[in-house]
């Protein structure tokens, strides 16, 4: 069941890219004698997934009981936005820069929203090279 979702995931992640699930510290495992930094996959015996988060050597959270549509779009969904979050325009940090600097918050303020926007539609459409499914449960989440 374990090798059929990794499978599944990485065929979603193929669609919007040649990205590794490694690269995002993704991990799949039975039942592992610890976790690695990063997002474990586990299977818990029931055909059901948890999701154990670790960073530092410590589990910092845990998504219980999810079937193999839920842990894809968990996954994808991470995967997404830190591609989004790296792709915010330079231009526009360099910009915000300078008005925090000059005290202009209502401008900080009007871009910084922009920014999250623009963000939003990147991500959606990223979804939707994806799945009608995936895309839906994005939209239902963040607006």
């Amino acid at each position: 069941m374990l090798i059929k979702l990794k499978n599944k995931i990485e065929s979603e992640v193929s669609k919007i890219g040649n990205i590794k699930l490694g690269e995002f510290g993704i991990y799949f495992s039975e039942q592992p004698p610890y976790f690695p930094e990063g997002i474990s996959i586990i299977e818990d015996g029931n055909g059901r997934y948890n999701l154990v988060f670790t960073e530092r050597g410590k589990i910092t959270s845990e998504i219980s009981k999810l079937d193999d549509d839920e842990v894809t779009y968990q996954i994808l969904k991470i995967i997404i936005k830190n591609i989004s979050s790296q792709k915010i325009d330079e231009k526009d940090v360099d910009l915000i820069d300078k008005l925090i600097k000059n005290n202009e918050f209502e401008k900080v303020s009007q871009i910084v929203e922009k920014v999250q926007e623009n963000r939003y539609q990147y991500e959606k459409e990223l979804f939707e090279k994806i799945s009608p499914l995936y895309t839906s449960w994005f939209e239902k989440e963040d607006h």
